[in-house]
């Protein structure tokens, strides 16, 4: 059997849906899977303070945040890259000569998040949260990521060509530019990861959406695109899944664990199971066989699937034996 060791989601428009939610059905797969010892990582663009609102109730084991510059592992910081003062000044300069007015925001070193404007309330609570507002004007603290807002391509892409030492990348959503030290993105972050924990790319399992995440599926060992996500992210992708709207990352995670609990299932109906393969069996049967059971009886499990091991009298007794 092949086992993915770490499974790893971009957030917005994958792990979260539209309205910023992180679904129950969702949380509560993500946590069986930690159960049966799998580790739960999130890749983001959004600095770690801003990640945390939204997972506070998943507190994963992996957070790759603000676009890659920052990478922390069981609450230890293995990585930290940033754009010092004088450059955050410099690009803000040039942008603004540039472009004229622009909205601007960035992530600091020491968990700020800072912006220029005023958004909609309602856009204030979803993504900004307790950000502070500065003109930037004298703004003197390393910068982990820094985003601006230039809806005239041709102008962004002189401000972007003025720095060829800095990451730069747009997020499809809007008009918004991400800026990072060179070198900084989520494929190099998983390396640094992967090194860390002593696993293999191909030990991962990753999922997105955006433009910024297709280094990330075409580099780990397999990546999965989600149903809402950009035309060029399917393309690259092993394999594409429902929409964040959809439980799409749940559903593809119990119809996974369903077909790896059958395939030992029936080696040991034919005793051919290993003791460690009849040993994952008891541990389904605590910690997953009841939501995947609850699952399919909601009919979010396909109809053509094979389903023997949902069948409780039929797994106990087969353990029992």
């Amino acid at each position: 059997m092949t086992k993915k060791k770490l499974y790893l989601f971009d957030l917005d428009g994958t792990l979260l849906t539209t309205d910023k939610k992180l679904p129950e059905g969702t949380l509560k797969v993500l946590e069986e899977y930690r159960n049966e010892g799998y580790s739960i990582g999130v890749s983001t663009s959004r600095s770690e303070e801003n990640s945390m609102k939204f997972l506070d109730s998943l507190t994963p084991d992996v957070l790759i945040s603000s676009g890659g510059a920052k990478v922390s592992c069981n609450n230890e910081v293995i990585s930290c890259s940033c754009i010092d003062p004088e450059k955050v000044r410099e690009v803000i300069s040039k942008a603004r000569e540039i472009t004229g007015d622009l909205n601007i925001t960035v992530d600091t070193d020491d968990c700020e998040y800072y912006r220029n404007f005023i958004p909609p309330q309602d856009e204030l609570e979803k993504s900004f949260g307790g950000s502070i507002q500065t003109d930037f004007r004298f703004f003197d603290k390393n910068a982990l990521k820094l985003c601006l807002e230039i809806p005239d391509e041709l102008k962004a892409r002189k401000v972007i060509d003025s720095f060829p030492e800095l990451d730069a990348i747009r997020f499809t959503d809007g008009f918004w530019y991400k800026f990072t030290s060179g070198g900084i993105n989520k494929e190099n972050a998983i390396r640094l990861l992967c090194d860390h924990l002593k696993i293999s790319l191909d030990d991962v399992i990753a999922f997105g959406d955006d433009l910024a995440d297709i280094g990330m599926l075409k580099l780990c060992g397999t990546g999965i695109a989600m149903g809402n996500g950009r035309d060029e992210v399917k393309k690259v992708a092993d394999k594409v899944i429902g929409s964040n709207d959809e439980n799409g990352i749940e559903i593809f995670m119990r119809i996974e664990r369903i077909r790896r609990m059958e395939e030992i299932f029936d080696r040991a109906l034919e005793d051919n199971a290993s003791e460690e393969e009849l040993d994952i069996l008891k541990c389904y049967m605590t910690n997953g066989f009841l939501g995947d059971y609850e699952a399919d009886e909601k009919g979010l499990i396909p109809k053509d699937l094979k389903r023997g091991v949902l069948s409780e009298d039929a797994l106990y007794d087969l353990l029992a034996e």
